[in-house]
């Protein structure tokens, strides 16, 4: 399976998302949190593959990681319009990986789940490059 790193290659990350009362709500500074992650997150190729011609859509999940970079899960935002794609996305998504995302020393961060948006894009009609990154807006 090949990977991308954030902000390069196949996937991207854009914005942090606390998902954890604990993570901003409960005095958690934001300064603590990371503002540049640094993540890794597999692309779902062997799905790609076995896509309709011609097929080109874009899925989005939201990937929730612990303060020290652990992946906890993922969620559908925006289907790419293929079901098989968009749960290859997920899937893949439970591979994803993060340098710490914040003080792993703070204690109001330590239940905290950070939420990153990525998007999936997937291209069946390009020839050698079939897939692509966007920034998630």
């Amino acid at each position: 399976m090949h990977y991308a790193k954030f902000g390069t290659g196949f996937a991207l990350a854009c914005g942090l998302l606390a998902l954890s009362g604990a993570a901003v709500g409960q005095g958690a500074p934001a300064s603590s949190i990371t503002k540049k992650p640094e993540c890794t997150v597999p692309f779902p190729h062997a799905a790609l593959q076995s896509a309709p011609a011609g097929f080109k859509g874009e899925t989005v999940a939201l990937i929730s990681f612990t303060v020290k970079g652990e992946f906890r899960s993922a969620r559908l935002l925006r289907s790419s319009g293929n079901r098989d794609l968009d749960s290859a996305a997920l899937r893949a998504a439970a591979g994803a990986k993060c340098k710490p995302l914040g003080d792993i020393r703070d204690k109001s961060l330590q239940e905290a789940l950070i939420g990153i948006p990525y998007a999936f894009t997937f291209d069946n009609s390009r020839g050698s490059d079939p897939a692509q990154t966007q920034p998630v807006r």
